[in-house]
């Protein structure tokens, strides 16, 4: 599957889930959206994923356009922060999981690696992995786990990560045999490091 293909395919799943109830009611908080409000779970769902930071009459204009079947009320930014604070965090990680399953399934160029340069916004492509990893999978989860938590060392994000269950003691161990120091933060590691703890993880549990 091509490039074009691809996104295309990425974006038709994207607006299928948007527009099904049954899908987003999985993610609703308790009593959120319950009675009659001016923003829908709906609405406010695709406000949050489609919007691009730009001022209110502009985004709600360019919804209306990118998502006809979907009404969008004319209300202020503050009613939609205040609207999403009924939605559960992990419908986003949902979406975005689906979307990486995607391309790992579909795309001709799933064996080409992408690295983010530093200094400026840059993809630089690899037509061959540079770093050799034993599960690929792992090592992103890594990478995912230690970010999410702003100003946390590397031992507590991939501790408190509902995609791990590595213990504590594990972590430490694994970050011993890679030499990382147990204070570390996940944004100081390199591609390299995290594809050696991934590889020292994948051994623990074979």
């Amino acid at each position: 599957m091509n490039y074009s293909d691809l996104i295309t395919l990425i974006l038709t799943q994207l607006r299928t889930h948007v527009n099904s109830d049954q899908f987003l009611e999985q993610f609703r908080r308790s009593k959120a959206f319950v009675r009659h409000r001016k923003l829908t779970l709906k609405q406010v769902v695709a406000y949050l994923i489609y919007s691009k930071k730009r001022s209110m009459d502009i985004e709600l204009s360019a919804l209306q356009r990118q998502i006809p079947d979907i009404e969008f009320p004319d209300v202020s930014r503050q009613a939609v922060s205040k609207a999403r604070r009924g939605i559960l965090p992990d419908l986003f990680k949902e979406l975005f999981d689906e979307q990486v399953e995607t391309v790992y399934k579909h795309a001709a160029c799933s064996k080409s690696w992408f690295v983010l340069a530093p200094k400026r916004i840059q993809l630089v492509r690899y037509e061959e992995p540079p770093v050799q990893v034993d599960n690929e999978k792992l090592m992103f989860r890594l990478i995912r786990a230690s970010f999410n938590q702003r100003r946390k060392t590397l031992v507590n994000g991939l501790k408190n990560s509902q995609e791990l269950d590595f213990s504590k003691e594990e972590i430490e161990k694994a970050m011993a045999e890679t030499g990382i120091p147990v204070n570390v933060r996940g944004e100081a590691l390199t591609l390299a490091e995290f594809a050696d703890l991934a590889n020292v993880f994948n051994k623990l549990r074979k």
